[in-house]
């Protein structure tokens, strides 16, 4: 009998779990099937996990590390301290580096968009790592400045210990001297590349490549990309895949941060660990498959609108009585397919102690979006501004407007 009973009890447990936590449970079971060590999936507009399984432990993430190195060459790039057409001298060191690489010689030179794209395309090692050596002087400052934007960007589960992701090992006598673990979660490859994505949009010129012709001393190459989900690539070609990097080593297994759009939806998904160079992209199709069927990208507010039902915040030492609010930019999610408008709320959260005078554009407070009465993980309240400037009023209007309260309670 109480085998009886705990059988119909463990039937029951998909149940609750829906009811109570509706987001992931949903995902849990679609993607029960994804063959990764640890795997991550998130809308990029809003931040909304999606699904994830172990994705704050800590593991080597090949050359998914590579992210990182092309976030702050980009940063340099937009600083105006490095330029595309710069000629970069290739050192002994840089050129010593054969694993996976695209056979660069000491003395050789070629341009820092060559590189780049080298290092973006191919997952070039020796390319990346002449890279960091130009920027910084030295590949182990350059891991500095890697680890410092990990801090930046609230990776927690994150050390970099080179540029390029391979194991110490392979760079013999010619390692980085940086201390602890080569380690990022998938989590933290999706915070990457979703800050990556925000901050330099034109990455996915780059990650999009599928092929490119390197302009090299003695003899041009053609490289093709490591990304086979890529459209043009066709073997395993997804509908609005456009990037971002893939990682294998021994130790990682095989790994893949991809992002894809379809219509207004953009999703970041990572997978890690698994068994071949192939089942990252199916399992990374899962992954996609499950967002794109699911969820639709939807705006339910606009940046400059009023939030339904919270449209006013009261200042009562104002000359106004209150001030409309607005959202300070669109207030975006991944919608359920089929999910009634009435499953999401708004709750809004005033700042205390705001009086006037007030500015136009003045942060007074924030708005987080509810499904089915809970927060929805990974989703980032928005700021709510004031709509336009009110003065403090005069202590006469602010004296006979008390009287009119007052009065106007007694009825």
């Amino acid at each position: 009998m109480k085998a009886r009973y705990r059988k119909i009890w463990i039937s029951l447990i998909p149940i609750f779990m829906v009811i109570l936590c509706p987001y992931q449970a949903w995902a849990a079971q679609s993607l029960s099937s994804v063959q990764a060590e640890s795997y991550f999936l998130m809308d990029a507009e809003s931040g909304v996990i999606l699904a994830e399984k172990d994705a704050e432990t800590p593991r080597p993430p090949a050359s998914m590390t590579k992210m990182m190195t092309h976030f702050i060459i980009l940063d340099e790039i937009k600083k105006g301290t490095i330029k595309w057409d710069d000629v970069v001298k290739i050192s002994t060191r840089a050129a010593a580096i054969n694993e996976g690489g695209i056979s660069l010689e000491p003395d050789e030179a070629l341009t820092v968009k060559d590189l780049f794209i080298s290092s973006v395309v191919k997952s070039a090692n020796d390319a990346t790592i002449a890279l960091s050596e130009y920027v910084a002087g030295s590949e182990a400052k350059f891991v500095e400045r890697m680890n410092k934007k990990a801090t930046e960007l609230g990776m927690k589960s994150t050390h970099f210990r080179n540029t390029t992701g391979l194991n110490m090992e392979d760079y013999g006598n010619h390692a980085p001297e940086v201390p602890g673990e080569h380690v990022m979660g998938a989590q933290d490859s999706a915070i990457l590349g979703d800050a990556l994505l925000r901050s330099h949009p034109e990455i996915l010129t780059y990650t999009s490549i599928a092929n490119h012709i390197v302009h090299k001393d003695k003899k041009d190459l053609t490289i093709n990309s490591s990304n086979l989900m890529l459209p043009a690539r066709n073997k395993l070609a997804y509908e609005g895949v456009d990037g971002l990097k893939t990682g294998h080593t021994k130790l990682a297994g095989y790994c893949f941060t991809s992002t894809a759009k379809k219509g207004d939806l953009r999703v970041i998904s990572v997978v890690m660990k698994t068994k071949s160079d192939s089942e990252r992209f199916v399992e990374t199709k899962k992954l996609l498959d499950y967002a794109f069927e699911q969820y639709e990208g939807k705006t339910l507010v606009k940046k400059g609108a009023p939030v339904p039902g919270n449209e006013n915040m009261a200042l009562p030492n104002g000359v106004e009585k209150s001030v409309e609010v607005q959202a300070k930019s669109d207030i975006s999610l991944p919608v359920k397919k089929g999910a009634s408008e009435k499953d999401y709320e708004y709750k809004v959260t005033f700042a205390s102690g705001v009086k006037a005078p007030v500015s136009a554009g003045t942060e007074v407070g924030k708005v987080e979006v509810l499904y089915q009465g809970k927060s929805i993980p990974g989703f980032k309240s928005i700021p709510l501004v004031a709509s336009k400037n009110v003065e403090e009023g005069s202590w006469v209007r602010l004296f006979f407007r008390s009287i009119g309260d007052e009065i106007s309670s007694w009825f």
